[in-house]
């Protein structure tokens, strides 16, 4: 767990430790049986990297369609036909 271990930042060190990765000098381990050299270990940890970010996208995206949801909830559907009565009724116009 040398060089390329001391450069990944916390989230991607802790999916790691939870695959039981570990990542030395000459390349990288899965649950103590050797996978690969060090160039396919940094290619790995890209991967893996991505794999992060995509959770971290999905779990954005559910989080803003349930607050959207809320929102719609919360007012009622603005109609045109309600605009009239409104100052703002021009703009419609």
């Amino acid at each position: 767990m040398k060089q390329i271990y001391k450069r990944l930042n916390e989230e991607t060190r802790g999916s790691l430790k939870k695959k039981k990765i570990e990542i030395g000098k000459k390349g990288w381990m899965e649950d103590g049986v050797f996978q690969g050299w060090r160039r396919k270990s940094k290619r790995y940890i890209r991967k893996i990297r991505e794999e992060i970010d995509e959770k971290k996208a999905r779990k954005h995206r559910l989080g803003r369609a349930v607050r959207r949801k809320r929102i719609g909830e919360l007012q009622e559907k603005h109609t045109p036909a309600q605009c009239l009565t409104t100052p703002h009724a021009k703009k419609h116009s």
